[in-house]
């Protein structure tokens, strides 16, 4: 086969994946776009891609998936794309062990389960691995841990693949992602801060946070084909692929501030310092503390 096939986990209307499909699409290349529901990627199919179902979760799904993929191409697969991400944000002391139990199985344990069942069929190819990242996983935002940890893990598993995987001749590339306007914060459920929590005094600041409306992306971030534009040319538009790609409102930001300053210089800077800092006041008059 002379024809490029590249797969993508979560490419539900709207988001980076159903973009970065259509990139490729664009290009030529034959597409498994995938979803958990098959209805929510029924555009791509209209477009003449292919559209799988696909849960990260699921090992059947996953098998499933891997065995008509590898029906179709003869065993081989140029590139995989993790996509696929659950969102959510609570303060760390009041996030529910269960919560953060599922957030870690979709976006750690899940990019870990679809490269070990689509390995051969990457080796077969000397193909390349994507895993989309975040700023998020560099940033130690408040109220996000959960989802910023486990953003960090996906960064480091994905370093560590690179060195493993390269001596079977597959490539592996982060992408580290800023903000784009997608459906990623409006899909998730509306959450409120529990009544027993500590930062209830400041529960109209955390809930904008909590429900997305808080995060300073309206009307800044670019729509997810500009980046997907950006992020497929990291992939296929040289000779070898970038190891780290980029992308997103705030990237190159981000980018900056982790390669030339400290670590600890996020706790300086206004988005974090500001909002902590009425938190402080208001703690030390409720619970009669002091932080001097």
């Amino acid at each position: 086969m002379t024809e490029k096939t590249v797969l993508i986990t979560g490419c539900s209307a709207g988001g980076l994946g159903d973009a970065l499909a259509q990139e490729f699409h664009a290009k030529a290349y034959r597409v498994f776009a995938t979803a958990r529901s098959v209805s929510k990627i029924s555009h791509l199919r209209s477009m003449g891609m292919g559209t799988l179902a696909l849960d990260v979760n699921d090992p059947e799904s996953i098998s499933l998936a891997v065995k008509t993929v590898k029906g179709t191409t003869g065993g081989r697969l140029d590139i995989l794309i993790n996509n696929s991400a659950i969102g959510g944000s609570m303060p760390l002391l009041d996030t529910p062990l269960s919560l953060a139990r599922s957030t870690y199985e979709t976006n750690v344990f899940g990019p870990i389960a679809v490269v070990q069942a689509f390995v051969p069929l990457l080796i077969a190819a000397q193909g390349k691995v994507v895993n989309i990242g975040s700023i998020a996983g560099i940033m130690p935002l408040p109220w996000q841990a959960i989802y910023n940890s486990s953003k960090a893990a996906l960064h480091h598993l994905t370093y560590n693949l690179r060195l493993e995987l390269a001596p079977l001749g597959v490539k592996v590339t982060l992408v580290v992602l800023g903000g784009i306007d997608s459906n990623f914060m409006s899909n998730l459920p509306k959450t409120s801060l529990p009544e027993s929590s500590f930062y209830i005094d400041i529960r109209e600041n955390i809930e904008q946070y909590l429900n997305g409306t808080g995060t300073g992306q309206t009307g800044i971030a670019a729509k997810p084909a500009v980046y997907a534009a950006k992020i497929v040319q990291g992939i296929i538009g040289q000779k070898e692929p970038q190891k780290r790609i980029w992308a997103g409102t705030g990237a190159t930001l981000i980018w900056f501030l982790s390669t030339f300053l400290w670590y600890s210089v996020w706790d300086l800077l206004p988005p974090i310092k500001l909002r902590l800092k009425g938190l402080q006041r208001r703690l030390e008059t409720r619970h009669n503390i002091s932080t001097d």
